[in-house]
């Protein structure tokens, strides 16, 4: 069965800015979520019970528990409970984290769980792509195609005051777009992924044409770990940025330098 959403998080209120961190980090990895700020209007004139069933009963492949005090004591977040378990009856999942010591009357003790204080948000994040049953390489494909779309809305907004050709070419490992005036190359931007002994590698290149003897030509090459983390192995790669050794661990800010430096590239073609 094919669900909407991969994730259903069921929560009070009061954990929403923990729900906001996991659920941020799930999306960036290419996980379909559920969270109810995510679609306020969804319910919206809805009749809550109804549509709380629907979600979590008939759409979600995996309802994520974050249970607390809170959680035990609201009227809603216990009926959300109590979906699950009735959902885990017919074999699927669900799965608990406390953020609190507590527990609910008509939940089974042996259920395993585990505590949001033991772990940090990219260990919980992990563990559910896991449960998901995806890798490191579908991982690595989410974030090609993140850094594949941010570049094309990037490069498309430099081109609003431009108006040059756009051409686009892509397949399973590489990606390339290019701006062209006059049909001469003025600016492209490749990426492409490489398998490596386990890991993949990125490759990107930026470069401004035409190249003069001082031109800045900006390509560099990382890798994802399994701890996902963001290695940089080549000199030279947006100088004004990275450095040489530097681990990142955040995707978001990857994703965010590379749009910066798209920009600055385009930039110079308004001087």
């Amino acid at each position: 069965m094919k669900h909407k959403y991969e994730i259903a998080f069921s929560y009070a209120s009061e954990q929403k800015a923990l729900v906001k961190k996991l659920s941020d980090k799930l999306i960036k990895l290419g996980v379909s979520v559920f969270a109810d700020y995510l679609e306020p209007e969804r319910f919206w004139g809805s009749f809550l019970p109804e549509e709380l069933r629907k979600v979590y009963y008939e759409e979600s492949k995996i309802i994520l528990i974050f249970l607390s005090r809170e959680y035990r004591d609201k009227a809603y977040t216990s009926f959300e409970g109590r979906i699950a378990a009735e959902k885990s009856l017919k074999n699927e999942h669900f799965l608990i984290i406390k953020t609190d010591d507590v527990d609910l009357s008509w939940l089974n003790t042996a259920q395993g769980f585990i505590k949001w204080a033991d772990y940090s948000v990219e260990q919980i994040a992990n563990m559910l792509m896991k449960k998901l049953g995806k890798t490191v390489d579908n991982q690595t494909n989410s974030l090609f195609q993140i850094i594949q779309r941010r570049a094309v809305t990037t490069i498309e907004q430099i081109n609003l005051f431009l108006n040059y050709t756009l051409l686009h070419y892509a397949d399973k490992n590489s990606f390339s777009i290019e701006l062209l005036n006059n049909d001469k190359i003025s600016m492209r931007f490749s990426l492409i992924v490489k398998e490596r002994t386990n890991s993949l590698f990125y490759q990107l290149f930026l470069v401004k044409y035409p190249l003069y003897k001082d031109s800045e030509l900006y390509n560099g090459e990382f890798c994802i770990t399994h701890d996902n983390e963001f290695v940089l192995y080549n000199y030279g790669f947006f100088r004004s940025i990275f450095s040489p050794t530097i681990t990142y661990q955040n995707q978001e800010e990857l994703v965010d330098a590379i749009a910066s430096e798209l920009i600055k590239c385009g930039e110079s073609f308004y001087d």
